[in-house]
Parts: structure tokens; sequence; C-alpha cells
């Protein structure tokens, strides 16, 4: 079996998946821990964040130790792509835990989003833009019939903003410099927008995933459709909502409550530069893009180190 760790700014993923054939796999375990290692700032990683860091990759080593994992591949994102001190989490758990880190580019992040989706959502066949909103960063890919037409990584992650510009509630003031900030950051992928007229967006990620819970939209393909003007009444719910009201919501994580907000203000941001049809929230991301790569079995097996 293969495992693969996906160590995000907010949340840590395993994924355990048995081999069918050279690009195949069916998945047999996954779960995703709420760390938010950047809770108390990116830069540096704070020593709490680093123990928080530790104990979820112990829980997960612990967890794979009941599964016949021959390979394991772990990742890390934009929280260790920017700490000055990212190196100690990494040297942490090689030296406690035994665990090969790798921290991927933001391009490689995005292809591996591009990835994953591929495999939940239908072959679209006209331009599509994913969104996968992350702790850290956001990426945005530009897709058409299967094939990546341009992608960017911004530093706009969740817990950034967050630490930026976080009220309760939001206040007026507070919507108007974040939208003026996303447009001077989110220029060229304006720009992109206007050349390639997609017509859907795409979301990945724990923002997605809150919102298709408060739609209340089940399905049982790996994706759900959900209305931009059903996006829009959530929207102006959540964003005059207090923090306690979220918490009250059961349809909103208790560990989703502070960061929905942002997270909501940022699609409906990338919503207000075009026609969007639909939004279509995907259930697969890097996690499984790092399983359903392109990539030929016998180089991914390589590319993955024995658990010893």
């Amino acid at each position: 079996m293969i495992a693969v760790i996906d160590i995000g700014t907010n949340t840590f993923h395993l994924l355990i998946a048995k081999i069918v054939d050279e690009e195949n796999y069916q998945i047999v375990f996954r779960e995703s821990i709420f760390v938010r290692i950047a809770k108390d700032g990116i830069d540096p990683i704070s020593p709490k964040s680093l123990e928080r860091a530790i104990n979820t990759l112990s829980h997960f080593v612990k967890t794979m130790e009941s599964y016949e994992i021959t390979h394991l591949r772990v990742v890390g994102t934009e929280a260790l792509r920017s700490a000055s001190n990212g190196h100690e989490l990494i040297e942490l758990a090689k030296n406690q835990l035994g665990l090969s880190i790798e921290i991927i580019t933001g391009e490689e992040e995005a292809r591996l989003i591009f990835e994953g989706t591929a495999h939940a959502i239908p072959a679209y066949k006209s331009p599509y833009l994913i969104m996968d909103i992350g702790g850290g960063s956001v990426e945005f890919i530009l897709a058409n019939s299967g094939k990546i037409i341009w992608w960017g990584s911004y530093k706009i992650g969740v817990q950034y903003l967050f630490l930026q510009y976080h009220k309760d509630p939001f206040p007026v003031e507070s919507v108007d410099a974040l939208k003026m900030e996303l447009n001077t950051i989110l220029a060229d992928l304006k720009q992109q927008i206007e050349k390639h007229k997609p017509t859907r967006l795409v979301g990945s990620s724990g923002s997605f995933e809150t919102l298709a819970s408060l739609a209340e939209l089940s399905n049982d393909e790996n994706y759900v459709v959900i209305p931009t003007n059903h996006f829009d009444e959530i929207f102006k719910n959540i964003v005059s909502s207090s923090h306690n009201d979220r918490l009250e919501n059961p349809s909103i994580p208790d560990d989703r409550a502070e960061l929905i907000v942002i997270g909501f203000l940022l699609v409906e941001h990338i919503l207000s530069l075009f026609n969007a049809e639909e939004i279509i929230v995907s259930a697969y991301a890097l996690r499984e893009g790092l399983l359903y790569s392109n990539e030929k079995y016998g180089k991914i097996n390589t590319a993955y180190s024995k658990v010893t």
C-alpha cells in the first residue's frame, strides 16, 4: 500500500491507498486534522505549533502501522516554503519519526491539485477555473479538456489574511480593504480570466467543503454542484454572522468557524471577476493528486521512500 501525507498550513492530511494497477488506486483510509501551524504567525512557526505538528505526524505514523505500507510520500506546502524555521519541523520529523518531508513548489502544488480534481469532476470541454484555498496560499489553475492552460500561486491563504484582517463580525471597511488588496495581487489572474473566459469555478479545500455542507447538498459522486445564486445567499449570511453564530451552526466545523468568513470573501471576489454558471466542489485535491499523478507507477515508486 501507498500512503501520502499533505502538510498544509491549516490542515494535515493522511491518505492510504491500495495499489490496483499502474495508474489506479483504491483509497482505504483518509484522515484530516486541523493543526493550524501558522496560528501564532507564519514566520517563524511557534514552538507550540511545532509541537502540534509533530504530535499529529506521530499520530499518522501510528495509524500507518496498522497497514502494510510499502511506500510513503510526505509533502509540505506554503508554510514550510515561507517560514524561516521550517527546517526545524523537517528535522524533528526526520529525527523523531523517520519521515522525510519534501517541500514542493507552488507550481508543483498547482499541478497536483489539478491532477486530483481531474479524477473527481467531469471532463469539461469548456474552460474552467480551479481554486484551492489553503491556509498559507491559494492556487488557481485555468484548465480545459483535461489540460492546464495557466496556473498561479498566491500568498493569500485564509490564515495569512485572518491575521491581517480579523475582526468579528467582519466590518465593511475591512471588506473594502481586502478587496483592494486582492485586486492588486490578483491583477494577472484577472487578465487570464478575461483572456480564457472560464464558465465554471471548481473549488477544493476546507472552505469549499464547508460551503457544500452549508448548501445542504450531497452527492454520491466525488463532487457537488452549487448554483452561484445559492452561494450568494449563503455568503451574505456568513459574512454578517458572529463567531458565536458560526460555532452554533452544525454545518460549520468548529475549527472552521474563525476562518470561513475570509474563505468566503475570497470566493466571492473570484466570482466577481467572471460569470460562473456554477461552483463545482471537488472532494479531491492535492493529496489525491499525489496518488493520481500522470507519472507512471515505476516513476512514482522511486519518489516514495520505504517505511522502516
